[in-house]
């Protein structure tokens, strides 16, 4: 185990490394983020050039690069164009937000998709399973800014029921969460059926029948454990996804998050700040993808770390 771990976290820190330099080469690509961010205006070279010097952008880049790196590992992503402040100090100001949103859509998502996909595997081609299909397509396929927005129209503007947009309270992250939540719902309704039917047409699971063992209890302590695993990277990939940042839906409901943050970050033309808010969201999606491998060998004990 501790060599696994020891060999995930080389290998985290390794893709980690990549996102910086690719973060950092789209930088290159874009531009003079000092020309990109003054765009428009009228201010004078000397100027442009000494808010150039300021940031250290007339250095070459694997100089810049390597300032970059060397502060990354001890907290440090840079300034913001904008704010004149340290990226990070911005970003982990939004991430709270994120964090709430996410956690919500996901237990939403939870709640739903896992009763669901039980149903429909339990009785596979019966008028419950076409219709919870019929649910989990049309949640895979409906877009979220359409979803959003009939939302705010039906429950914020008509009914009254929520708020429109905002952080203000309890209420308020209702809608956002069952919009970013309605995805991941479909997803995991989906791979739960698959499993749990790939998993009951197994011998053992014959056999546990044929001692005559309720179909509770074949589902609850035979079926459900084994069929776990897909699920569990579905769940980590889809929360991974959710705290990087929902930019549609947090930008419809003006969620002040780290999805909402990239957009304005963009608008801004505030390259620094984007690439801090893309390497907290990597460092996220990595540490959750090392915990959902972890919980492998908990779940099912023929898993073993080599």
């Amino acid at each position: 185990m501790t060599k696994f771990l020891a060999r995930r976290l080389m290998l985290s820190f390794v893709v980690l490394a990549g996102v910086s330099f690719v973060s950092s080469g789209m930088m290159l690509i874009a531009g003079d983020p000092v020309e990109v961010m003054l765009e428009g205006t009228t201010t004078s070279d000397a100027d442009k050039v000494a808010l150039r010097h300021e940031f250290g952008f007339d250095r070459p880049f694997l100089v810049q690069y390597a300032d970059f790196a060397t502060g990354a590992l001890k907290g440090d992503l840079g300034r913001s164009l904008r704010f004149h402040q340290p990226a990070l100090g911005i970003v982990m100001d939004r991430l709270p937000a994120t964090l709430r949103l996410a956690v919500a859509a996901m237990l939403l998502a939870v709640l739903v998709a896992v009763p669901l996909g039980i149903v429909s595997a339990s009785r596979p081609n019966s008028w419950v399973d076409y219709g919870a299909r019929l649910l989990a397509l049309i949640g895979q396929s409906v877009p979220l800014y359409w979803l959003g927005i009939v939302l705010v129209l039906l429950f914020a503007v008509t009914l009254g029921w929520f708020p429109s947009a905002g952080d203000l309270d309890l209420k308020s992250i209702v809608l956002p969460a069952f919009t970013l939540g309605l995805y991941p719902t479909a997803r995991i309704a989906r791979t739960l059926r698959a499993s749990l039917l790939e998993v009951l047409s197994r011998e053992y699971i014959l056999t546990a029948r044929g001692k005559g063992l309720s179909n509770l209890t074949v589902l609850s302590r035979h079926a459900l454990r084994n069929a776990a695993l897909p699920v569990l990277t579905v769940v980590g990939l889809q929360f991974g996804a959710l705290l990087g940042g929902a930019v549609v839906t947090e930008t419809i409901f003006a969620w002040p998050g780290l999805g909402l943050l990239s957009v304005q970050a963009i608008s801004w033309r505030d390259l620094p700040l984007l690439r801090a808010i893309v390497m907290v969201a990597a460092a996220m999606l990595v540490t959750l993808n090392l915990a959902t491998d972890v919980l492998y060998a908990y779940v099912d004990p023929r898993i073993r770390f080599s």
